[in-house]
């Protein structure tokens, strides 16, 4: 079985477990446990991050990419409902501004291809018609 040298493991960030070198199922191993600690990090920050506390209409529209207006006239329109407000100031929720995103995002697609619009006459032909119909 061809040996992997230490250095390639801590790369990774998996410290090697008992010695310099460390055979592919270490490696295979160490990488597994590696991936299950990624994923419970990534569980807890999608946790964190689902009760998030609401947001102000600039956070929301940073978090959106759109301008402060468009979340000003979406909530004024009761198109994205709000989570409360502080004073004025209207909150929004995580939720309900990923399903307006969602909503009004529109599919990227590639433009129609452009028509060209029919000559008709040209100005040449429609004065010889003129000429033609006073005789």
């Amino acid at each position: 079985m061809r040996e992997i040298s230490n250095t390639s493991i801590t790369a990774l960030g998996m410290p090697a477990r008992h010695s310099r070198r460390a055979t592919r199922g270490q490696l295979v191993e160490a990488f597994v446990a590696y991936i299950d600690a990624l994923e419970a990090r990534v569980e807890a920050l999608e946790a964190r991050t689902a009760n998030a506390a609401p947001m102000t209409p600039a956070e929301a529209a940073a978090y959106a990419r759109v301008n402060v207006e468009t979340i000003r006239r979406a909530i004024r329109a009761g198109v994205l409902p709000t989570a409360g407000a502080v004073g004025r100031s209207p909150r929004v929720a995580r939720e309900a501004l990923d399903e307006w995103m969602a909503q009004t995002s529109r599919p990227l697609e590639t433009p129609a291809p452009r028509r060209r619009r029919s000559r008709g006459r040209t100005s040449i032909e429609a004065v010889d018609a003129a000429w033609r119909e006073l005789d």
